[in-house]
């Protein structure tokens, strides 16, 4: 079990690396951001020496949010990242 802290209105702990290198990220922390098991995440290590943990499906949305406010108004039917941003779009089946 690990030392749970809050600053910053964030969350951590500390936790132990197994011997395989595996951790686990505590149900507190997997609530907070909505992960479930079986969720993706994007394990990434900052140049700072940062380790990130960043949950696929909050990205996606988070891009999908970003792209459907930028190109609310795109109207070149036949433009390749029309088709692109139609195909993400209704992938993510939000229309």
């Amino acid at each position: 079990m690990g030392v749970n802290t809050s600053y910053s209105g964030m969350s951590s702990s500390i936790v132990v690396i197994d011997g395989k290198g595996r951790i686990v990220i505590p149900v507190r922390i997997r609530e907070s951001v909505g992960l479930k098991p079986g969720d993706k995440v994007i394990v990434r290590a900052r140049g700072d020496g940062v380790i990130e943990v960043i949950s696929l499906e909050n990205l996606k949305k988070e891009v999908y949010e970003i792209a459907r406010k930028k190109f609310a108004n795109w109207r070149e039917e036949d433009h390749e990242a029309t088709r692109f941003l139609e195909e993400m779009f209704n992938e993510k089946g939000m229309d």
